[in-house]
């Protein structure tokens, strides 16, 4: 993604040919970048962010207004997601009745360095069993 504050803006319905300056939005600051200069956009940031979730570090399966932004927004909202949701939704369920005394190899898991992605590398479970 890039910006272009010397004549399209990344604000909706603004042409800004002033050059780059901040200005407020709802309260919070927002910069126009040079024209050309890498915008990134940190998703994994963006879904912990404490103002929006109560615990953010906190797995929390049965969260309630979870507008996370796991699955993309508007046009690009991820046309696969209501499976997706379903799938874990079974396969936890599942995991849950079936596995005997589940318990992390590695407790944390050893997450990935990466910007974009955020997440474990491998989580490692040892079990007691597994129920029919």
């Amino acid at each position: 993604m890039r910006s272009s504050a010397g004549g399209t803006s990344i604000f909706p319905g603004r042409d800004d040919r002033s050059g780059p300056r901040c200005r407020r939005v709802d309260g919070h600051r927002r910069h126009h970048h040079p024209e050309g200069a890498p915008i990134f956009l940190a998703y994994g940031s963006a879904n912990r962010d404490p103002r929006q979730f109560t615990d953010p570090d906190e797995l929390d399966l049965e969260r309630r207004d979870n507008q996370h932004l796991g699955f993309g927004q508007g046009i690009h909202f991820c046309f696969g997601a209501p499976l997706a949701r379903l799938e874990v939704q079974n396969a936890v369920g599942e995991f849950v009745r079936r596995v005997e005394n589940p318990r992390l190899v590695e407790d944390p898991p050893p997450y990935r360095r990466s910007q974009i992605f955020r997440g474990p590398r491998h989580v490692l479970v040892d079990i007691d069993g597994i129920r029919d």
